[in-house]
Parts: structure tokens; sequence; C-alpha cells
């Protein structure tokens, strides 16, 4: 796994923008409904090198959405131009579980689907 986010962490440091080969697409809270996850209403889903991340439509911001990308924004690192943030300042409350966030796992496996 170490060597894995090594990698990452080369590849993304070398690519100034989003590299060639990444895949994107556009998502809504209006496409999802009641199951969108963040606080945001757009974003555009991205999956560079195995790395899933979510970028704010708004604002710009980049926010992990699976492991690799949460290894990344732990250690401060940048997608592009872009630090890669933690996606729990985001993510709104599981209305049906009191004191937890909702789960972002489809939205990341959606991501995932991108790089395949």
């Amino acid at each position: 796994m170490k060597k894995i986010v090594i990698t990452a962490l080369v590849l993304l440091m070398s690519a100034g923008a989003y590299a060639a080969g990444d895949k994107s697409k556009t998502i809504t809270a209006k496409s999802y409904g009641d199951k969108w996850q963040f606080t945001f209403e757009k974003g555009e889903l991205i999956c560079s090198t195995g790395i899933v991340v979510l970028k704010n439509s708004k604002d710009g911001k980049v926010y992990a959405l699976n492991g690799m990308a949460n290894a990344l924004a732990d250690s401060g690192r940048k997608l592009g131009k872009s630090p890669i943030l933690n996606n729990k300042a985001v993510t709104k409350p599981d209305p049906q579980v009191a004191g937890y966030q909702m789960s972002t796992v489809d939205i990341m496996m959606e991501g995932r689907d991108l790089c395949n």
C-alpha cells in the first residue's frame, strides 16, 4: 500500500493540473435527490491514477473520497494546484443515524468506476 501511495504522489506531483488519462464527470444534488451527501450542489467527480476525489464546482476545492485520496489529504498533497481535503467538512449529517454523517461510498464507487 505504501508503494502505491508513493507512486501516486510522484504521478500527482509531476502533473501540472490533471493528467491526460484522468476521467471525470459532473454530478449534482438534483440528480441524487435525498441521497446527495454533500453541502454543495454540484461537483466534478474525478478519478486520477486510482485517486477518487470530488471537486466542488462553486469554490474549486477538492475533497478525498477513497483511501488513497485520504492518505494524500492527510499528508497535505495536491491534485494539480488544489490541496486535497478531507470530505467530513462538507458531508451532510445522516438523517437516519443521529451523530453520524452520510456515507460517501456510493459516489466513491461511481468515481472508482470512472477509472475502469
